[in-house]
């Protein structure tokens, strides 16, 4: 029989149902610094929506149309990417790995000055923030760029969202809080027009959504997700071909609400996990541990004797491989979930440890985290 580990996934079996009952947006709203404007089908379709507000707005302030310009992290998921391309606006890469640096941002508007983006998309991947976020904030602002922060994967993390004009969330069974769906948060209200061409969520939607968060934490059980894998990875790459356009309907909302009534406890294991292998706190949700290896082929081959998984998150790609911490990240990067059980972790924890490069490992995760 096959234990279901609750750990490695943010909602339970039939948890679902609790959307049948009524609740406050409240503590989500907690986790999110500004006012919810608009429920989303995704994280993409909250940065394609972002970006038709912000076309709409240049629009109304100049008599001259002309096409936007997007920066966009040269390594993050592919989506991010997608979205801006279905959006129709220009976009030019800046470098990042797991985090942006205060370099990178300072090389973009060099390397741009005579025609400057006119948003910048600063995608949190797997969970963390840069550490000198304030000052690349700043230097942002000063030039008049519109900040999008794509938050996807950072609900929880200290501060995130809180910068910029823009915060897009995700819901999906993958992200801190899984169900389905995603959001748009901002100081500044969203313009309905291009939302109200959007179809309503469909039944169809709906019991996608709770047959995919029944069975995750079957599918994603230590013991079968070798097999289960590349049925995963499959299904996400064709999902990623589509925008998902759709208006979510209460359930999923108060699905997602309902489980945001926990997520502290989520939270609090993530940091936990992430202390026992990083030996230091963290501020950030904690998503995903990340490791920086030479051979990620033998390394992953050296986890599964020991039934240990690793990933090199096929849906995270270095878009242009001129950018060097893009590039590192792409040939490089391994990373494992950090919502486990103690037995798990501990078990990683000393696989890391009796690893012979784990201190050139812990070295550089530490830099980019």
């Amino acid at each position: 029989m096959i234990k279901i580990s609750q750990q490695k996934v943010m909602i339970w079996p039939f948890e679902w149902i609790k959307g049948f009952f009524p609740v406050s947006q409240k503590n989500l709203q907690k986790l999110i610094p500004k006012p919810i404007r608009l429920w989303t089908s995704s994280a993409r379709s909250a940065i394609y929506i972002t970006i038709k507000q912000i076309q709409k707005q240049k629009s109304l302030n100049s008599k001259i149309q002309k096409e936007l310009t997007i920066a966009v992290p040269a390594f993050t998921c592919n989506v991010v990417q997608k979205a801006v391309k279905i959006a129709d606006a220009n976009i030019i890469y800046y470098d990042s790995g797991v985090t942006t640096n205060l370099n990178s941002i300072k090389s973009l508007l060099k390397n741009h000055k005579k025609s400057l983006p006119d948003a910048i998309i600063l995608s949190y991947n797997f969970g963390y923030l840069p550490d000198n976020i304030t000052q690349i904030i700043n230097l942002l602002k000063k030039h008049n760029i519109i900040i999008i922060e794509d938050c996807a994967q950072a609900l929880g993390t200290s501060l995130a969202g809180s910068f910029g004009d823009y915060a897009i969330y995700s819901f999906g069974i993958s992200k801190n809080i899984s169900f389905t769906g995603g959001l748009i948060a901002s100081e500044k209200n969203i313009s309905k027009e291009i939302y109200h061409e959007f179809p309503n969520q469909t039944i169809t939607n709906v019991l996608s959504a709770i047959i995919k968060s029944t069975l995750a934490p079957i599918i994603l059980n230590p013991i079968i997700f070798p097999i289960t894998q590349k049925l995963l990875k499959n299904t996400i790459s064709k999902k990623d071909n589509n925008l998902l356009k759709y208006k979510p309907n209460n359930f999923t909302k108060k699905v997602v609400c309902h489980l945001a009534k926990r997520y502290d406890q989520v939270l609090k294991k993530r940091k936990k996990n992430y202390k026992l292998i990083n030996k230091k706190n963290s501020d950030s949700s904690c998503l995903y541990q990340n490791l920086l290896v030479k051979n990620k082929k033998s390394y992953i081959s050296l986890a599964k004797k020991q039934n240990i998984e690793l990933d090199d998150m096929k849906s995270f790609v270095c878009f242009d491989n001129s950018f060097p911490l893009a590039k590192q990240a792409q040939e490089h990067l391994l990373t494992f979930a950090l919502l486990r059980s103690d037995t798990q972790i501990f078990k990683i924890k000393k696989f890391l440890e009796q690893s012979k490069n784990y201190n050139k490992i812990s070295k550089i995760a530490s830099k980019w985290n």
